[in-house]
């Protein structure tokens, strides 16, 4: 899950990717930060839809399906 900071800093292109990567749909008329922000709810959205379960270290691992 990326950082507000870290989208903030590539450029619109990279944002495209990305949120073409995401599986996202009309975003490419979307301006930057609009783009920032949706990215984020879709990585939230994708991130709530995987369960996720705490290892002893405190770091967070996707479970793999069974």
């Amino acid at each position: 899950m990326h950082k507000i900071f870290d989208l903030k800093e590539m450029d619109i292109e990279q944002l495209r990717n990305l949120a073409s990567d995401l599986g996202m749909k009309s975003f490419k008329k979307m301006e930057k930060d609009d783009l920032v922000y949706a990215i984020l709810d879709e990585e939230a959205r994708q991130n709530a839809l995987n369960p996720v379960k705490q290892e002893k270290d405190g770091e967070a691992q996707a479970e793999s399906p069974c």
